[in-house]
Parts: C-alpha cells; sequence; structure tokens
C-alpha cells in the first residue's frame, strides 16, 4: 500500500485519489484479506471481518468514536498497530491515522470525561455549601441580638472619635455571676481590634479600677461602674468619650462561658506558675500544678478570675492570655467542632452583631483573621498612670492625653513589627 502511494504522490490526481471515498472505489486496492483486523473475538485475539464490503472497514473507522462513548470497546491507540481492550480504562489521549494523507491526529476524550467529573466535584460542594449554610443560619436563631444596647453615643460626636474602615473594633465584655448582683460589673473590658490594614488581632485591656468620667451620669467613677450603671451602652459611651475610640460593636458574656469554650474546643496550653496554681488550688478546691498545661474549662476559668494574688495588670495579662490561647486553638478545630461550640455558647452570648454581620464576621476569620498574629497592650499604659484614694477607694489616675494618643497609635498605626519591637 505505502508502494501505492509512493508512485502516485507527485500527481494531481493522484492527491485526488487518495480521497478516502476514491480510494476504496478503485478496483485496483489491495484485497480485503491484506487489510488489519478491526473485530476482536472471545479469546481477545482479533479476527478477520465477514464479507467481502471494503465499506465495513470504512464504516470502523468513523464510528470509532462514536462506538467509545456507547461503551463498546475501549481504544487505546489506533493506527499502523492498532488494538482494543475490553476493559473499562480510558486512555487521555487517542492517536489514529488518517490514511488519506498519513497524518497523525489525536482526540482528547479523557478531557470531556475530566470536565464531568469536575462538574460533579463542584456540585456536591455546592449542596454541602448550600446544607451547611442552612445549619449556620439555624444555628445564628439561637443568638442573643439586641441591637437597642448599642446607639449613637450622644456625648461625643462620631468626628472626634478615631476610626478607620481597616480597622474593626469589638468590645468584649465579662460579667462574673460570683457577685451575685442584679446588675454585674464588668469584670473584664477588653478592645479586639481587626487590623487589616497591618494584618494583626489587637487586644486591649481596659482596667477596672480606672477613673474615669462617666457622661451619661454627669460624675467620676471606676470604669467597671458604667457596666451595673446603664449596660454596654454605658460603657461604650464612657470608654469613646474618655479615650477617644470609635467602639463598632461589643460581646457581652458571662465569665462561666468560659468553661464552654474552652472545653468544646478541647482545651487551651497555659502557662501557669506556682503563685497561680497555689491560688487556684486553694478557691477552685481542687489541686492545680505548676508548668505548661493543656488545661479544660475549669482551670482556663480559674486562671481569669485570680483575683487577689498580685495587681490588676497581672489579671488582665492573664485575662488576655486566656483570649489568645482561645484564638489559638480555634485555628486547629475542624468546622463541626466550632459550630457545635458556637451552638453551645451562642444563647449565653448577648450583643448588637446581628446575624448576617456574625457569619460574615466567622467566615473572615477563619480565612484570614485567625491566621494574623495577637498583639495587646493595656489602658492606662505603662508610665502614664499613680495610684490614687478617691472617696476610701483605690483607683487609678492617669494621663488622659497620653492614653488617648497611645491607644490611637496602638490600634491603627503601629505594625506588629513595631509593636514587638516595644517590649
Amino acid at each position: 500500500m505505502d508502494d501505492w502511494f509512493n508512485t502516485q504522490g507527485n500527481s494531481d490526481k493522484s492527491k485526488d485519489d487518495r480521497k478516502i471515498g476514491r480510494i476504496f472505489q478503485e478496483d485496483s486496492f489491495i484485497p480485503d484479506s491484506e487489510h488489519s483486523d478491526f473485530s476482536e473475538g472471545s479469546d481477545g485475539a482479533f479476527s478477520q471481518p465477514e464479507g467481502n464490503d471494503r465499506y465495513d472497514v470504512l464504516d470502523s473507522i468513523l464510528n470509532y468514536a462514536d462506538n467509545r462513548d456507547e461503551g463498546s470497546n475501549k481504544y487505546e491507540s489506533y493506527g499502523s498497530e492498532t488494538y482494543m481492550r475490553s476493559n473499562n480504562q480510558v486512555s487521555e489521549d487517542i492517536t489514529f491515522e488518517d490514511i488519506s494523507s498519513a497524518k497523525v491526529k489525536k482526540i482528547k476524550k479523557g478531557r470531556s470525561r475530566g470536565k464531568k467529573v469536575f462538574a460533579s466535584i463542584v456540585s456536591i460542594l455546592l449542596i454541602l455549601v448550600l446544607v451547611l449554610s442552612g445549619y449556620v443560619y439555624k444555628i445564628m436563631d439561637g443568638l442573643n441580638y439586641v441591637p437597642d444596647t448599642h446607639k449613637e453615643n450622644a456625648f461625643i460626636s462620631d468626628a472626634e472619635l478615631s476610626s478607620s474602615s481597616d480597622v474593626t473594633n469589638i468590645l468584649l465584655l465579662g460579667t462574673d455571676q460570683r457577685e451575685n448582683q442584679a446588675n454585674y460589673r464588668a469584670d473584664t473590658m477588653m478592645l479586639v481590634s481587626i487590623d487589616k490594614k497591618n494584618k494583626a488581632l489587637k487586644l486591649t485591656s481596659f482596667l477596672r479600677d480606672s477613673w474615669v468620667y462617666i457622661p451619661e451620669r454627669d460624675q467620676y467613677a471606676k470604669l467597671n461602674a458604667a457596666c451595673s450603671y446603664g449596660g454596654p451602652q454605658m460603657v461604650i459611651d464612657t470608654i469613646e468619650y474618655n479615650y477617644k475610640v470609635k467602639i463598632d460593636n461589643y460581646v457581652m458574656i458571662d465569665f462561666d462561658i468560659f468553661k464552654t469554650i474552652v472545653n468544646g474546643i478541647g482545651g487551651i496550653k497555659l502557662k501557669i506558675t506556682k503563685a497561680e496554681a497555689e491560688c487556684i488550688s486553694r478557691e477552685g478546691g481542687y489541686e492545680c500544678t505548676p508548668g505548661t498545661h493543656r488545661v479544660q474549662g475549669r482551670t482556663a476559668l480559674w486562671y481569669a478570675r485570680i483575683r487577689h494574688l498580685d495587681s490588676d495588670f497581672n489579671r488582665t495579662a492573664r485575662q488576655r492570655k486566656v483570649i489568645s490561647a482561645i484564638m489559638k486553638q480555634v485555628k486547629k478545630c475542624s468546622i463541626p467542632t466550632l459550630l457545635s461550640t458556637v451552638e453551645a455558647v451562642l444563647p449565653e452570648i448577648q450583643t448588637d452583631i446581628n446575624k448576617t454581620q456574625l457569619i460574615s464576621l466567622g467566615v473572615n476569620a477563619l480565612l484570614s483573621y485567625m491566621d494574623y498574629p495577637i498583639v495587646e497592650q493595656q489602658i492606662p499604659a505603662k508610665g502614664s498612670w499613680w495610684n490614687a484614694y478617691v472617696g476610701g477607694q483605690a483607683v487609678l489616675k492617669f494621663n488622659s492625653e497620653k492614653n488617648i494618643q497611645t491607644l490611637k497609635e496602638f490600634i491603627y498605626e503601629k505594625t506588629v513589627e513595631d509593636i514587638k519591637g516595644e517590649k
């Protein structure tokens, strides 16, 4: 056959004669018995096509792809050494020979199947996302959303407050039921600043004994008294008025909920000193040993509650350690673990963050915020305060201007490297 092509290759007529239709009409074409075989016997060997119709062979060539798609024998290659397989494997690149021009062509059948597999995977993922979204929204029904507890500050304008579209300030208020009061004082007042510009989570503790002006009552008092006077709204108004920083939202929880959170995420790692361990053992009624441990909720709660061991500066530092440890552990938790923990604690949380905002915040936290490094400080800042007694109370008085500037720079301007370099 090759000789025939060689002898005919120099004329225009021979080019036309090499058209498939004409080749199979020529009386001089080689006998059927010399063709390669295209059918497979029961033993896997190839057999001669029945009959003398050359068009049976042509039909086999032209219907190749159709037969393969319909589940017929699977071709690994197609050409001068054509063979087939009866198993279910599919070749990525199918090669066949165009006998009219001796050119080799490839059919990319694997890509089509690959697209179908990819589409199936995407469909499954979309279904999972929809199911998960529905579950998340169901969980959020337990949120204690109280929007009226945070209104615009009536005592200072927004223009007087530092703010930025790159920073979200959320005030965490922790109350302590041990006081057995109808209106709890805020035992913890911590500002969590999500700094997207500098990619940092910044924790600022406001010391509860700070002597501040409470505008709604037109009087000075300890900062933690503002919560018992007027709840979250008065605490927010007081911090904004005294420190000139905009607070976007708040979250108020009882300290006991820390046990549920810590247990739910599998415990947290804390370094406990000998003095701290002795205090926990004495007040908690169980043995706590010093050292670096993975502790459960009970020990984490007592650690954050320690009051009479040292100063309020050390106490707020311990509270920031607990919050930081929770954030670090959350990064390691699976989605089901996080969802079950959130479902358990949401009814115990009071906030002005609505369901949609909270879901958005949670998604962003998982995708980026939780990877931010955590830095911290306390207000009044070091070197800016002094002890004083007012009406028999031990309080902290401070330089207002210095602390306003320190807080503004920490939240909005300083990078993680700047803050760590100051330690």
